[in-house]
């Protein structure tokens, strides 16, 4: 059995949130993003792929020790696949109140423990020619401030983030891979609305 690092053991604190869990009480934080324009999904897939190794944890699941004997703990998942945590949905209104009713149905969901607990929503076809990006991330894996590390990589307008490992050494006569993607991202994002399961009618 490999050796399990004291980081990698969920805390107390944190474990609460997955004992506590239960299908009327989903314990996820979620934001819904809107964008001014379109965002093409196998773009996104691509450039979310290309940022993960940034926020190594997304790649990992929970895995409950033999007898219970202690909390969960995080463990890289073997069948990890950017397409399970990645979806597209498409209003046929257009509508905000539309959106917010996708979203309550979306939160209102429990997390598939199965796998790394967050996922990302592209939901084309608003109303004025944008888009919105639905994102969950399970309350163990990040709380409120750090639950938005995946948008923080995806939207930011810096450019000084470091180059995911694995891409560094490749294309180096080009742009890394995803940069003019985020560029369109972050030159089409106009505002963000950040709410929980208790506040889905934000505005």
């Amino acid at each position: 059995m490999a050796h399990v690092h004291a980081s990698d053991r969920l805390t107390s604190e944190d474990a609460a949130f997955l004992y506590l869990e239960k299908e009327e009480l989903p314990l996820h934080i979620a934001s819904v993003s809107i964008f001014d324009g379109e965002i093409p999904f196998e773009a996104l897939v691509e450039f979310v792929e290309s940022r993960l190794s940034l926020i190594p944890r997304y790649r990992q699941r929970l895995v409950v020790p033999p007898f219970h004997a202690g909390h969960p703990t995080w463990e890289s998942d073997p069948d990890f696949g950017i397409r399970n945590h990645m979806f597209r949905q498409r209003l046929k209104r257009g509508t905000e109140s539309e959106l917010r009713a996708l979203a309550g149905k979306i939160f209102s969901q429990i997390m598939d423990r199965s796998k790394p607990p967050w996922d990302l929503f592209l939901v084309e076809g608003l109303g004025g020619g944008r888009c919105a990006l639905i994102a969950r991330v399970h309350h163990c894996l990040a709380d409120g401030v750090s639950g938005a590390g995946l948008l923080s990589v995806l939207l930011d307008a810096s450019g000084d983030a470091p180059a995911p490992r694995e891409h560094a050494s490749r294309d180096q006569g080009r742009p890394p891979r995803g940069t003019s993607f985020r560029i369109d991202v972050n030159h089409n994002y106009r505002r963000a609305q950040y709410c929980d399961d208790s506040a889905i009618n934000c505005r």
